[in-house]
Order: C-alpha cells, then sequence, then structure tokens
C-alpha cells in the first residue's frame, strides 16, 4: 500500500531519482539491490528495486533513508522524496 501522501505522479519522479543514483553508482538493478538489502533488514531485490524506479511502488521510510545516504551527491532524503533541496540550517 502506497502512503497517502504520495501520488502516482510524485512516485514515478521519486523512482527516477532512484535510478539517477543507482546511475551515479554505475551499477546494475542486481549490484544496487544488493548493496541496499543488507542495509534495510529485509528482503530488496532487482524486482523490487525495478518497481520502484518505474513508480509503480512507494518508497518506505526506511528505504528512503538507506538509499539516500548512497547518493554521491548527497543530496538528501528531501531531495530523494520531493525532488527538493535539503535546506542548511
Amino acid at each position: 500500500m502506497r502512503p497517502a501522501t504520495q501520488n502516482r505522479h510524485e512516485q514515478v519522479d521519486c523512482g527516477a531519482r532512484v535510478s539517477v543514483i543507482r546511475e551515479a553508482l554505475a551499477l546494475t538493478g542486481t549490484e544496487f539491490a544488493a548493496l541496499v538489502q543488507p542495509k534495510l533488514f529485509t528482503k530488496f531485490d532487482k524486482s523490487k528495486l525495478s518497481r520502484l524506479e518505474t513508480g509503480k511502488r512507494a518508497l518506505n521510510a526506511r528505504e528512503a533513508f538507506v538509499i539516500a545516504d548512497l547518493d554521491p551527491e548527497q543530496r538528501g532524503v528531501r531531495w530523494l522524496v520531493l525532488g527538493e533541496k535539503e535546506k542548511r540550517r
């Protein structure tokens, strides 16, 4: 079930940002899923990644934090989920 705050268009955009991170790391879907899965303590495979990247599935909070942490540009969770840069304090 997807979060009520994320509509289908937002899921697609978020999925595209997951792809941006994976591609910036020059990893295949299988390699990226293998990198993410141990940090989630739950099953995370290429199929789940594919559904995220295509917007067919929403990110949960734990996935968002783990994947954002892998971003080589460190744009943050806010960018990953909403497309907005983190505000500096």
